[in-house]
């Protein structure tokens, strides 16, 4: 068992609100260590499942810009079948965690959304995650790193300096797991200078 972590920040687009009537219709995923920045990527634009909708709420959306137009247009082709690319994903995250020798953990933002899909496709085209419940939710991992509550730790709340201009939010999942694992490698440094200057201070007990 890897002694170190591996980070994969995960993010999907899909055309529904939950896994099963609705389908995931890509997934991008940028890799980082706790001192390296995106050392590997996957990325994946899949075919709808059988017998699957299109929620008509979700569908809004995806043409109320031209630039989620533009998006979702590029959804429609190159697609490859579901339980293939599950099988191309568990290989490529199996392969990233044995040559960096480190566990994989997946990050998302929101876990309950991107890790929900991507747990429900693996476990229904694969019958197991290669990260199995090791799904880290960004926003949890900002509040004790800011002494706020949930509800005030979304990305709208932090600092310019956590984000890139070079990594935009463009709703294609390879573009914004960039932008999302950049944010948690900033926020990841941030606690390492924090854990650094309190190193020599003595804490006291929280007590029973």
């Amino acid at each position: 068992m890897p002694s170190k972590e591996i980070y994969f920040s995960v993010d999907i687009e899909t055309d529904g609100s939950i896994p099963g009537p609705y389908s995931m219709r890509s997934v991008g995923i940028c890799v980082s260590t706790e001192t390296e920045f995106c050392v590997d990527t996957f990325y994946a634009v899949l075919q709808p499942l059988p017998h699957s909708t299109v929620e008509p709420d979700v569908l809004a959306w995806w043409r109320s810009t031209p630039e989620n137009q533009e998006q979702w247009a590029k959804l429609q082709v190159n697609q490859e079948p579901a339980e293939a690319a599950m099988h191309r994903l568990a290989d490529w995250i199996q392969m990233v965690g044995e040559k960096h020798k480190r566990l994989p953990v997946c990050v998302a933002s929101p876990s309950g959304y991107d890790y929900t899909f991507l747990y429900w496709y693996l476990i229904r085209f694969l019958g197991k995650s290669p990260f199995q419940h090791r799904c880290l939710d960004i926003r949890s991992y900002t509040m004790p790193l800011f002494g706020r509550g949930y509800l005030q730790s979304g990305k709208e709340t932090l600092p310019k300096i956590f984000f890139s201009p070079d990594l935009p939010h463009t709703h294609n999942a390879l573009d914004d797991a960039k932008e999302q694992g950049w944010l948690f490698f900033q926020l990841m440094q941030y606690s390492r200078r924090i854990r650094e200057l309190l190193k020599d201070i003595s804490v006291p007990s929280l007590g029973n």
